[in-house]
Order: C-alpha cells, then sequence, then structure tokens
C-alpha cells in the first residue's frame, strides 16, 4: 500500500505541476521505507529479532524523511490557501512525529522495562502519524485522471515527445486547459489533444506542455488554443 501511494503522489506531482528533486527524493525514500516495512512485518521479533530490527531501523528514518520531504514539497507547489492550510497541517504532523520517534528511540535503549514499554507506546504513536500523513494525500489524489496513468506508463515522465509552448502573459487571468492541434504527418489529417497549463514562471509568461499521445505528433502544434478565466 506504501509503495502504491507513493507511486501516485509521484505521478501526480508530475502531472499538475513538474518533476523536481524533492519529488524523486520523496519517491526513493517511500520506496526504501517500503521495503524495511515488508523486512518488519515478515520478521517477527520472537523468531528473527535481528532481521526485524533491521527493517524497522531502515523503516522509521525513511518514513520520518519521507515526511519532510513531501511537506517541503507541499510548501513549494502550494498556491492557494487551502494548499498553504494543507502544508501546514502536513507541517505539524512532520514535527510530532519526530519527536515521537526521537522519544521512542531514547526509551528503548534504557534497561527499565517501564521506559521500553513507553518506547513501544511512541512507535505506536509514530506509526499512527505517518498513516494520518498518508490520509491526507486524500486531498490531492481526488485529483487523479487517465493522465496520472499515462505519467505512470512513460516511465515517470512526460516523455521525449512533450514540448513546451511559451503563451503571451495573460494579465493576471487564471488558465483552465488548452487545446494544441497538430498535424499528422501520414495523410495530413488534423488531431487534437486537451493539456494542461504547465506553470507560469517568474516573468509571468504561461508555458503549456502538449504531450503528443503518438510520437508522429512530436513536431511542435499547428494551433495552441489557451482557455481561461479571471
Amino acid at each position: 500500500m506504501v509503495m502504491v501511494i507513493v507511486l501516485l503522489r509521484y505521478a501526480h506531482v508530475i502531472e499538475k505541476h513538474q518533476n523536481c528533486v524533492l519529488n524523486t527524493a520523496g519517491l526513493s525514500t517511500g520506496w526504501i521505507c517500503a521495503a524495511g516495512l515488508i523486512m518488519v512485518g515478515n520478521f517477527q521479533v520472537d523468531n528473527a529479532k535481528i532481521l526485524h530490527y533491521v527493517g524497522a531501523g531502515v523503516a522509521f528514518p525513511t518514513s520520518m524523511l519521507f515526511v519532510c520531504l513531501q511537506s517541503a514539497l507541499t510548501y513549494r507547489l502550494a498556491k492557494t490557501q487551502g494548499e498553504y492550510s494543507l502544508a501546514h497541517l502536513r507541517l505539524g504532523m512532520t514535527l510530532l512525529a519526530f519527536i515521537t520517534l526521537v522519544l521512542s528511540g531514547v526509551f528503548f535503549v534504557q534497561e527499565s522495562f517501564v521506559l521500553q514499554h513507553a518506547s513501544a507506546i511512541f512507535e505506536w504513536v509514530f506509526c499512527v502519524i505517518i498513516m494520518l500523513f498518508y490520509g491526507t494525500f486524500a486531498f490531492e489524489f481526488a485529483g487523479v485522471t487517465g493522465d496520472t496513468v499515462m505519467v505512470l506508463a512513460r516511465g515517470g515522465a512526460l516523455g521525449p515527445n512533450g514540448r513546451d509552448h511559451k503563451v503571451e502573459s495573460l494579465g493576471g487571468w487564471e488558465v483552465d486547459y488548452a487545446i494544441a492541434t497538430y498535424k499528422l504527418s501520414v495523410g495530413g489529417v488534423d488531431s487534437t489533444i486537451s493539456t494542461r497549463p504547465g506553470g507560469v514562471d517568474t516573468m509571468g509568461e504561461m508555458w503549456v506542455r502538449t504531450v503528443p499521445m503518438s510520437p508522429a505528433l512530436s513536431q511542435p502544434p499547428k494551433t495552441l488554443l489557451v482557455f481561461a478565466h479571471n
């Protein structure tokens, strides 16, 4: 389940925004965390203590790193007040998870039975916080479409046939979507696809990324029609 959530988050960021170091690092740490969780689940502490602890040693730190990266990524991509509120929520959960993880580690190395029992309690609290953090992805996953699957099918990228096309500054208008019209080289037949805007740069210029569904459409579009509202 962790692997699926991490992969969907990775693809969704690429589809709605663009890939970045934080997104790639999040994918890597998420999958390493999943590997650690597999070890923890398959090697019980009573039967294979060393492997169980190795898995826990991999899963817990990478889980912490994953939520840190995702919190930073949420702030980086946030544009609306709701997105910033979600970023604040994730930051709070990240800080709480860090505190519980540190307390769990400190109590774990103590010889006192009571403190080791407290360590187990903080360990479970940490796990619950991480699971709730995963639950916050439901806000983004509500916008998952078939384009997200296409990102995964292309190996986690928009593909070599993707094109960026600059559109004149729209003076505060918000782009809804764009339609790029391509002309096939075979038969002279026009084909159209709908794309989403790739983002606005620091100069206020809009770039629309079109992803041809066929290698035959790898050339720049014949026309580019942008739909926007103020």
